[in-house]
């Protein structure tokens, strides 16, 4: 029952499952439809350092894998060696890849001046 008393909600709740089957596929548009395509195929996500970031993780937990061999004592210092490795790793490979994404923007702006009129007036 309902506060009003009747035996059966008129609207639908927030729980309410729906009685129909559901539709195949999400009448809403895809984010990835109204992104725009990249200028360059450089632009892409992918770089070419050859999934560098996934050796860097394999490698660090290679090496957290061997430190169950070591002595007790001597573990505490390896795990802090190997997370200092992996930080300094990372951030050298971010900064590899802001760098390379720097220049092909600093590229595609020389490009864009290269082509550009000239915006002198007629003399």
């Amino acid at each position: 029952m309902t506060p009003n008393g009747d035996s059966v909600p008129k609207s639908s709740t927030e729980n309410d499952q729906g009685t129909g089957p559901a539709t195949p596929w999400s009448p809403a548009s895809l984010a990835s439809d109204n992104e725009p395509e990249p200028l360059n195929p450089d632009d892409g996500i992918q770089t070419d350092d050859g999934g560098a970031a996934f050796e860097i993780e394999n490698e660090y937990r290679r090496r957290l894998a061997g430190m169950r061999h070591l002595r007790r004592p001597v573990r505490a210092a390896a795990y802090r060696a190997a997370k200092e490795w992996f930080r300094a790793a990372t951030v050298e490979l971010r900064e590899k890849r802001t760098r390379e994404r720097q220049a092909r923007a600093l590229e595609r702006r020389l490009l864009r001046r290269a082509y550009r009129p000239s915006r002198a007036g007629p003399n």
